[in-house]
């Protein structure tokens, strides 16, 4: 098979068919011809394109997935800190959310009364609030409304106590606006949150 000239990139294009005399070199201004540039092929046949070497592929995507991999583990590490950060801080303030919920001050709330008013039918209940921590504290107090036998709700009454001294006792009166309870019903405190307060 006949040969042709291959001029390297960067050269000037020949007349098709052109051959260098003897003693041809190349123009001094023209690029640098690349390492192992063939000036002569085999006509019909482009020169082949190097290959990358397979192992600096692996090498490149192996980095790759090691940079997820920390990226990934950064992100984690960094939101559970921010989380926790967050609960710490909420727990601190005592204002933000109760420290405990149900019925663990039931020791704080007396239930003195439940009565139903004659005229408007509604239902008051009567307590008295007294603070046994060592700080100052908020109530929020709910008192549902049953009947007798506990199986049906017919509504539920809240108080509200604020900045409690520690051992101070504050009586307080909460309502029911429902007037359609039949006589009988029964008050019962259901629920208990005691936040420390800040002022």
């Amino acid at each position: 098979m006949a040969s042709r000239y291959n001029p390297a990139p960067g050269w000037p294009t020949p007349p098709q068919g052109w051959t260098p005399p003897p003693g041809w070199t190349p123009d001094p201004s023209w690029p640098a011809m690349p390492a192992g540039w063939q000036l002569w092929v085999e006509d019909g046949v482009a020169p082949k394109a190097k290959r990358r070497p397979v192992r600096g592929c692996l090498s490149i995507v192996g980095g790759l997935v090691v940079l997820i991999v920390i990226i990934v583990v950064i992100v984690v590490v960094a939101g559970g800190s921010k989380k926790t950060s967050s609960s710490t801080r909420s727990g601190a303030t005592g204002t933000s959310s109760p420290s405990t919920k149900g019925l663990q001050f039931a020791a704080d709330v007396a239930l003195n009364s439940c009565t139903q008013d004659p005229t408007t039918g509604w239902y008051d209940a009567a307590l008295t609030v007294t603070n046994h921590s060592s700080k100052s504290s908020t109530y929020t107090i709910e008192i549902s409304l049953l009947s007798a036998d506990g199986k049906t709700k017919y509504d539920t009454m809240l108080a509200d106590v604020e900045a409690l001294a520690p051992g101070q006792a504050s009586p307080q009166k909460a309502q029911s606006l429902t007037s359609d309870v039949p006589a009988g019903a029964v008050c019962k405190v259901t629920s208990i949150e005691r936040f420390a307060s800040t002022s």
